[in-house]
This record gives structure tokens, C-alpha cells and sequence, in this order.
């Protein structure tokens, strides 16, 4: 069973806050109306978190060379652990950083709830660093009761890449109806369970088992994290948002990914990312 979170509770917001520095294949992650929201390019989504985001570090295709065609999820979150991960520490592979996060899909309703259905948004920093933002600024879960709801939009760059927009919106607050109520009571399923770390055991035996021209990064740079284009549909994305200002903003103003500060709503704050899907 699930809880409303209260709006004064960011202890969930933890790792997220800190990260500021593969599950199981879902069979119906493809499917309009699957537990997966999969972004396609042109489209909006509205949304509602329920839960506060879980953070994740993920390798993609450091591994193929093995067989191991699945994303990894590192064993560790902050830079400060990287030795958790041997790939990331001695190979230099810095896994990229993920979010997840349950919430109320405002474009698809159920009999007993018309106001929203329960999925699964997974993204990266251009989506979740403006929900990061509005915590440090506002110092109000936007998970809890007090939260509002989010605008999402996917676009393709002339460089055939996927740029992502996240503003709250204009409302501001939007309570729990009773409908969404029922339904996060009687929502059971273990999402978070999807998300299993690797263990350091795990990902060392891997690292160990690449020929040895695989085993180190040639492109590392300082650190740089594994990127890669794609095309829509794709779930999630890794961006360096960039910087804009506002004066003063309220909750009940719309904000938007900036690097310094939460702004309005009335200009973009999506920039070229990488996408990757877990999946």
C-alpha cells in the first residue's frame, strides 16, 4: 500500500537533493497504457508525483562486450562512493545519473479515477532538476498534499537529439482528490524493487571479464558521463539545464530546469541530452 507523503517530510528527498553534485524488463513498457511512461517526441505530458523520486546511477552498453547487453545500476550514487563501482572508479565510466518516480499520468484516466492514473516516470536531470529546485526553493514536497503538477514536453534538436522542458504549473497547488486517494491505497505493486542495485561483487566480476582494450574508457574526459543519441520514444534523458532567472517566484507560478534558480514559465529550459531507456 502506498502513503500520501506530507508536504513537510523531504527526508525521501535525500539522495535526490545530494545527487545535485536494470530492473526486469516491463513487457508492457511499449504499450500506451503501460506502468512505464515511455515520452514520445511533439507530445506533453502532465503529471503528479506521488512518491518523491528515486535516484539511480546507470551504465549503458559498458558491458555488451560480455554479452551483458542490460543497463547496470551501479552500486553507487555519489561521486564520493565511486569505488563501490569499479567500472566507474578504475575504468572510468562514469554511470549517468537516473531518477524515478510514481505519479499520476494526468492524460489517462480509470473508471474509478477520472483524474489521473498511477504510472512509473523515469527521466534524468532535465526533468527532475526543476522538482530538485522547487524543494531547495520552496522548502514543500511536491510529493505531498501541497504539490502541484508538472508539464512535460519531449522535442527533437536539428542535431537529432531529445530535449525536455518540466514546469509546474500555473495552478499551483493540487490536492489529492479522494478518487487518487483510493487509488494510491490500493497501489501495491513494488516499483522501487525494480531498481536493483548491483552490487560491488557483481560489477567487479563483470569489469574483470572485459578484454582488456573494453575495460577502460578512451573518451573519458575529467569524468564525463555515458551519453549517446536516440531517437523517440525514449524514457529518459541526462542535461546540463541552462541557466535562467526569475524575481521571487511563489509556488503558484510556473518554474522551469535552470541552473541557478527556478524561473517562470514562460521560456524553455530544455537543452540537448543524451536519452537512454533502462528497458
Amino acid at each position: 500500500m502506498s502513503n500520501v507523503e506530507s508536504s513537510q517530510d523531504l527526508s525521501g528527498w535525500g539522495d535526490v537533493l545530494k545527487g545535485a553534485q536494470a530492473p526486469a524488463k516491463d513487457k508492457t513498457r511499449n504499450k500506451e497504457d503501460g506502468l512505464f511512461i515511455t515520452m514520445e517526441v511533439g507530445k506533453s505530458y502532465r503529471v503528479r508525483l506521488v512518491e518523491s523520486p528515486l535516484p539511480f546511477r546507470q551504465h549503458w552498453n559498458v558491458f555488451n562486450a560480455v554479452g551483458h547487453n542490460k543497463p547496470v545500476i551501479s552500486p553507487a550514487w555519489l561521486v564520493e562512493e565511486k569505488d563501490k563501482d569499479v567500472a566507474w572508479s578504475l575504468g572510468g565510466y562514469v554511470p549517468g545519473k537516473k531518477y524515478a518516480a510514481l505519479v499520476f499520468d494526468r492524460s489517462k484516466t480509470t473508471p474509478t479515477c477520472p483524474t489521473g492514473k498511477l504510472r512509473i516516470l523515469q527521466g534524468g536531470e532535465q526533468i527532475f532538476k526543476p522538482m530538485r529546485e522547487y524543494v531547495e526553493k520552496f522548502k514543500i514536497n511536491p510529493a505531498g498534499p501541497e504539490g502541484p503538477d508538472w508539464d512535460i514536453e519531449a522535442k527533437k534538436t536539428p542535431e537529432n537529439q531529445v530535449e525536455y522542458s518540466c514546469l509546474f504549473t500555473p495552478e499551483g497547488k493540487k490536492p489529492f482528490t479522494q478518487e487518487e486517494l483510493n487509488e494510491i491505497a490500493k497501489f501495491t505493486f513494488d516499483w522501487r524493487s525494480q531498481y536493483k542495485k548491483m552490487s560491488s561483487e557483481e560489477i567487479r566480476a563483470l569489469w574483470e571479464s572485459l578484454p582488456e582494450d573494453k575495460k577502460y574508457n578512451k573518451d573519458k574526459d575529467g569524468g564525463k558521463s555515458q551519453t549517446g543519441t536516440t531517437s523517440a520514444p525514449v524514457t529518459a534523458s541526462v542535461a546540463q539545464p541552462t541557466a535562467t532567472t526569475a524575481t521571487a517566484p511563489t509556488p503558484t507560478m510556473g518554474a522551469q530546469a535552470s541552473a541557478q534558480s527556478v524561473a517562470t514559465p514562460s521560456a524553455s529550459a530544455a537543452v540537448t541530452s543524451n536519452p537512454v531507456s533502462l528497458f
